[in-house]
């Protein structure tokens, strides 16, 4: 997952030549209070348990190729428990049956194709990040896939992250990559070596190693991989090509999206995907965040050709699919969330079964408006709506360190998930929603 503002200090925003006028712009929207009105006036409850009003969103979706469910914090256990009852049902209404993780492309790659073959998901469970793995609130979606793969009605499993972090990476890639580096034109042996010595370290996550190298070595990574891309392109390896190409984007962003098309293209052009990240990264509109208030006031002054470069997976996607993408971002009211998350990113030991209180969503946030109407579970189609409601408050990029963010949400989104109650990793789903 990107931090917002570590990300977007690093990307930037179009804003020296037009501050003044975009900061006039948003003190002329409409009252953020109307607008989460009208968003919330949208809204439709469904339970997909009892499968109430779940027509309401199947219509939404319509023909989409890819349906990205997105979540506001990774340590959500609700939105992972909703959003996988929710796969349950675009795979047997729908026909999607391709889930493929913000996680590990080369080795869910690897594992998946293992698993096919040994009927096991071992190996495809350690190439996914824990906290969608090893935790209470993701048990029913990989029992799910498991009893596809027993009936023969398979719901593939691929990863779209150009973060290699797997355990299949971590034993497969340097081997794997030694042999292709080595048949490249003029490899050098001890070259090679020092480049699949500078992988082995980043897969360890062995800073002090990668510190003790020269300088010299990361570069000599860079530029091996490039002819690596070149060559497997060449040669009609799209695989290979990716997986290099990965390694080199400035923008992690990009390449998922790249990877995510090489899916649907290549190794399952007549299939319908679901993606599985959080909401940033399914973002389709990067000015959605980046001409709010908040990164409009952060980034003042940031050169204008640097925003041209920067991008989400969703703007990626949108660009290529059109309207045969949808996206939906998940958000709470209230509740409880696992907040030790970090260290998993870092890979090491979080506790899962730590939580903390999630505050109510302040009044006048869409996710109160959506509380106050009565809603436990809803769904709203941001399509009808798009390019005619304002700013609209909402924690829906984070809520364990950023607080609402003022947002055109129906300019960057399609759709939106609604929890009114949150809780931990490790915490049970309320039974209530099963029950209504």
């Amino acid at each position: 997952m990107n931090r917002l503002p570590l990300h977007l200090l690093r990307i930037g925003l179009l804003l020296s030549l037009c501050c003044s006028e975009a900061l006039a712009q948003v003190s002329a929207e409409p009252d953020s209070r109307a607008s989460a009105r009208v968003l919330a006036g949208a809204a439709v409850e469904i339970n997909p348990w009892t499968a109430k009003n779940m027509d309401a969103l199947i219509e939404a979706i319509g023909d989409a190729r890819v349906v990205m469910l997105g979540e506001a914090w990774h340590g959500d256990g609700a939105a992972i428990a909703l959003r996988s009852e929710l796969v349950k049902v675009l795979h047997e209404r729908l026909g999607f049956d391709v889930l493929a993780f913000e996680a590990d492309f080369y080795g869910l790659h690897r594992s998946w194709t293992d698993a096919r073959r040994t009927g096991s998901l071992t190996a495809v469970k350690a190439d996914v990040w824990p906290f969608w793995v090893e935790t209470e609130a993701a048990t029913p979606i990989w029992r799910y896939v498991e009893d596809q793969m027993r009936r023969g009605d398979t719901l593939h499993v691929a990863g779209i992250d150009t973060q290699i972090h797997g355990r299949t990476s971590r034993e497969r890639l340097p081997g794997e990559l030694r042999q292709r580096l080595a048949t490249l034109p003029g490899a050098n042996s001890d070259s090679v070596e020092a480049v699949v010595e500078f992988v082995t370290a980043a897969l360890r996550r062995d800073a002090a190693a990668i510190k003790a190298m020269p300088a010299s070595q990361p570069a000599l990574f860079g530029r091996y991989m490039q002819r690596l891309e070149m060559e497997a392109t060449s040669a009609g390896d799209g695989f290979w090509a990716r997986v290099a190409a990965s390694q080199i984007t400035r923008s992690r962003d990009r390449g998922m999206g790249e990877n995510l098309i090489w899916l649907a293209t290549e190794q399952y052009p007549n299939r319908k995907i679901i993606v599985w990240a959080h909401n940033n990264h399914v973002l389709t509109n990067k000015w959605t965040y980046f001409e709010s208030p908040a990164a409009l006031e952060q980034l003042r002054g940031t050169p204008i050709e640097r925003a041209g470069r920067s991008t989400y997976l969703g703007n990626v996607a949108r660009d290529f699919f059109g309207r045969r993408l949808y996206s939906i971002a998940t958000i709470p009211y209230a509740g409880t969330y696992s907040p030790d998350i970090v260290p998993v990113l870092r890979g090491e030991v979080a506790d899962f079964g730590l939580t903390t209180a999630l505050d109510p969503a302040p009044e006048g946030t869409v996710e109160a408006m959506l509380a106050g109407a009565g809603h436990n579970l809803a769904f709203v189609n941001l399509r009808p709506l798009r390019y005619t409601v304002g700013l609209t408050s909402s924690r829906v990029l984070d809520y364990s360190t950023l607080g609402p963010q003022a947002l055109r949400i129906a300019d960057g989104w399609d759709g939106l998930l609604f929890t009114r109650s949150a809780f931990g990793l490790n915490e049970p789903t309320p039974k209530e929603w099963a029950k209504r």
